[in-house]
């Protein structure tokens, strides 16, 4: 074990102990008290907080603290945690306070100059686009923490058309395309709902739930969401070689397309009846490259949206 490695194994020691002497130590690690000393001088010099007990046998104390030791990275994990963070610096809100570009800089400050420079040469040929939406989202930190204690909470809740009044259990959050999404348990509709985070106004604790609740896992939910919201409707949709490419884009349909040799193919996906207007919208963007087979309902709802706009622009 080098110094390196040493110095590490002592504070991650120490500091699981908080209370110990220079001889235990010593004894636990196999070095001379005098090197115990330097290593604790060290440690105290990168931030540990260390204090010295006084009285019968002396020893040391180490303070509550959230320091890590030292960790020593590979130039390729230097060049993974820079892509890490040019994929979330465009997000606008994060669940938690932390100023990234001050943490790179610290890890890139223990680097040599040329290393250095190479990284900030990556910016000029790699970027991670995410929609830049200039919405506020007050209450992303506090869903955050609602969710990793499984609380029910009261919120306001602003959609399209009203407000109101929902008591929910926060399971987790997701971000996709610049905008939060809370996945949460409806406590009066006995179901889960995804809501729009920006679109939260107010909220309140209720109470935590000691009892052992029966919930999906985030993970579980996104991996089976259709499953999640019980009655579903299917939908068959022709596309066109363009309706294939436009849909590819869409990574919730991506994986349902079956595209034929010459280009051209359809998706046949279960939606949430909670979804039928949605997704109907998303394939009228389509014009001419999706055709509806069915459900009727969505069928005739696309016939209304095309009346519509008619009665608009004609008269």
């Amino acid at each position: 074990m080098n110094k390196f490695q040493q110095l590490n194994a002592v504070w991650l020691y120490i500091n699981q102990a908080k209370v110990f002497n220079a001889k235990d130590i010593a004894m636990q690690f196999n070095i001379s008290e005098r090197t115990v000393q330097r290593y604790i001088a060290e440690l105290s010099e990168l931030g540990l907080p260390i204090n010295s007990e006084s009285g019968r046998g002396g020893g040391y104390r180490v303070m509550p603290n959230k320091l890590l030791p030292p960790i020593s990275f590979t130039h390729d994990e230097v060049f993974s945690i820079f892509f890490a963070y040019q994929s979330i610096e465009n997000i606008k809100s994060l669940p938690f306070h932390a100023d990234y570009k001050a943490v790179l800089n610290k890890l890139l400050n223990q680097t040599e100059a040329k290393f250095r420079s190479e990284i900030n040469d990556l910016k000029e040929y790699i970027v991670f686009l995410s929609p830049n939406r200039d919405y506020d989202n007050p209450f992303l930190k506090e869903i955050f923490i609602h969710s990793r204690n499984k609380d029910t909470i009261i919120i306001g809740y602003q959609s399209t058309n009203q407000h109101s009044v929902k008591k929910i259990i926060p399971i987790g959050l997701y971000t996709s395309k610049g905008l939060w999404y809370v996945v949460a348990s409806d406590v009066s509709k006995d179901k889960v709902v995804t809501l729009r985070v920006d679109r939260i106004k107010d909220l309140e604790f209720h109470h935590s739930n000691s009892d052992k609740l029966y919930l999906p896992t985030l993970q579980d939910w996104l991996s089976n969401r259709n499953e999640s919201f019980g009655s579903t409707i299917q939908f068959h949709v022709e596309l066109t070689s363009q309706g294939v490419m436009k849909c590819r884009d869409n990574e919730f349909l991506d994986k349902h397309i079956c595209q034929s040799d010459d280009g051209t193919g359809y998706v046949e996906i279960d939606v949430p009846e909670s979804e039928l207007n949605h997704m109907t919208e998303y394939f009228f963007t389509l014009h001419q490259d999706a055709t509806i087979i069915r459900p009727q309902e969505a069928i005739n709802r696309i016939c209304d949206m095309a009346i519509g706009i008619m009665d608009k622009y004609i008269g």
